[in-house]
């Protein structure tokens, strides 16, 4: 979702032994992905560094109370209003 000047990103999580994420993106034809934020407990992180007229692609890495890692889709986006 577009806010203000960049992306909020957002999931929802139906584990109750859910701990937290790590928020992950890459820019280039090279998938090359970049922890872009630190281990947030909620579900939600506004990345603010783009660029416009930029594809971006964001993969978000989510880690239940145990340690245990599950990794999302990735999401494609393209800036236009940025």
């Amino acid at each position: 979702v577009k806010k203000g000047d960049g992306v909020k990103v957002s999931f929802e999580i139906k584990s109750k032994d859910y701990a937290g994420f790590k928020l992950f993106r890459s820019s280039g034809n090279i998938l090359n992905y970049y922890n872009i934020s630190n281990f947030v407990k909620g579900k939600s992180f506004t990345d603010k560094k783009l660029t416009k007229g930029k594809k971006y692609f964001y993969m978000i890495k989510a880690y239940d109370k145990s340690g245990n890692i599950s990794q999302s889709r990735v999401l494609e986006i393209k800036l236009k209003d940025i």
